[in-house]
């Protein structure tokens, strides 16, 4: 099979980023060739995540000489010369071309794309004008967000009630006939699971002081405003010398995430140390800056830059325990995989009850045994659990080799890989 997907790609951060680059290698390891047309090289510099001359032979994974077939990445191009009023970078249009372009020469038996916007509405028009089915799967801000603002959702509705199968899950299908979908194209897709062979104990542990002293460096290569990039290297210079075990969190940073919830409990704690590998140069990234250093943290948090996703497993082997403190998180249904990715690694996942809450296997979460269950608000319960796993290395181990072992039980990899192979057949 020849496919074309239209869809956010590495270097832009997220989950979505994550969920097209394994689906494309996992199709690419089968035998078959994939073509993404992306926009990825445009993203945002806070958006971004820091590639390495190492990382290059990831992004376009070539397994022919197993008997595979290969992913080939196709970016748009700055519109740095477009010029009309009001202005706007026109990505529906350029991705609507270089699909119609990639997708004509190289012949394609199916199109597909992540995301309703904008990438769901270029596959729709490629796929009127060369006739060729497209297969749709959508996110949870398309339909809970994006999808209310009136002028997006008469054209949403378009898209799904066009496309030959829409990828979701069941408890999205009343919204989605809502919202246009015909009743018979829903094809059902296990939501989340991680790629077992990357995230696993095996994983080495990421040097951690190594690239917090390469802070110029990252920055620099990112393209981070010069304020932001002399506060990083003054965060990450007073905390280099730090031997203490850390704490890690990473993703996206703000307050339903419980980012501030975070640096509210690290003051209560002594000799924890924190390393965030989170997203720069934005406002909100500015008021964590800010209230570290309010806080009087500066020396016991490290900023890292977004690493791709390969190296995730590195970074989270390289921690004491891994935060994810998401609650009060507008969209309801909001489903995150970092969590799945902390358990696979086998280290200890410290997590708000939203999130264990939201989990399939919510019923099989036994707080400090397999995880730690907490409530982000109450900032002296937080600190007194992280001080607890800094203090206890035996007990922190021992949740993640529970945790590890809940893992194994839910994800099933092999059988996943089958699952998303079936989606595109």
């Amino acid at each position: 099979m020849k496919l074309v997907l239209i869809g956010k790609w590495p270097p832009i951060e997220g989950g979505v980023s994550v969920l097209n680059y394994w689906t494309c290698r996992i199709l690419a390891e089968a035998g078959h060739e994939v073509h993404v047309v992306t926009n990825a090289q445009e993203v945002e510099p806070q958006y971004r995540m820091w590639l390495r001359d190492e990382d290059r032979e990831m992004l376009e994974p070539d397994f022919a000489r197993s008997g595979g077939g290969r992913v080939f990445v196709h970016n748009t191009q700055k519109a740095d010369r477009v010029s009309y009023i009001p202005w706007a970078n026109p990505y529906v249009t350029k991705l609507t071309g270089k699909a119609l372009s990639v997708a004509r020469s190289h012949g394609c038996d199916l199109i597909y794309a992540h995301y309703l916007e904008p990438y769901g509405v270029a596959a729709a028009l490629v796929s009127s004008w060369l006739n060729v089915p497209y297969r749709i799967k959508h996110a949870g801000s398309d339909i809970g967000r994006l999808a209310l603002i009136p002028e997006l959702g008469e054209v949403y509705r378009e898209v799904l009630g066009r496309a030959e199968k829409v990828i979701t899950t069941p408890r999205h299908r009343e919204k989605l006939e809502g919202l246009g979908a015909k009743s018979d194209s829903f094809l059902f897709d296990r939501n989340f699971s991680v790629p077992t062979d990357y995230f696993n104990p095996r994983a080495l542990p990421l040097d951690i002081r190594t690239i917090s002293s390469q802070a110029a460096q990252w920055c620099e290569n990112l393209g981070y405003p010069q304020p932001v990039r002399e506060r990083i290297i003054r965060v990450n210079t007073a905390s280099i010398h730090l031997d203490r075990p850390f704490i890690g969190v990473y993703g996206k940073i703000g307050e339903v995430k419980g980012s501030f919830d975070l640096l509210s409990a690290l003051i209560g704690c002594h000799n924890v140390s924190l390393v965030a590998m989170v997203n720069g140069a934005t406002p909100v990234f500015l008021r964590f800056l800010n209230e570290l250093e309010s806080a009087g943290l500066m020396g016991r948090v490290s900023i890292l830059p977004f690493l791709p996703h390969w190296k995730v497993p590195a970074f989270i082997r390289a921690c004491r325990a891994v935060c994810f403190l998401e609650r009060k998180f507008p969209i309801t249904f909001h489903t995150p995989t970092v969590p799945r990715e902390v358990l696979a690694c086998g280290i200890c996942l410290v997590c708000s009850s939203e999130v264990a809450s939201k989990f399939s296997f919510a019923n099989n979460v036994a707080d400090w045994k397999n995880m730690v269950v907490v409530d982000p608000g109450d900032h002296n319960l937080l600190s007194s659990a992280l001080q607890k796993l800094v203090d206890n290395e035996s007990l922190a181990r021992s949740i993640g080799y529970h945790g590890y072992n809940l893992s194994q039980v839910v994800e099933n990899f092999p059988l996943y890989k089958a699952t998303r192979i079936r989606l595109f057949e």
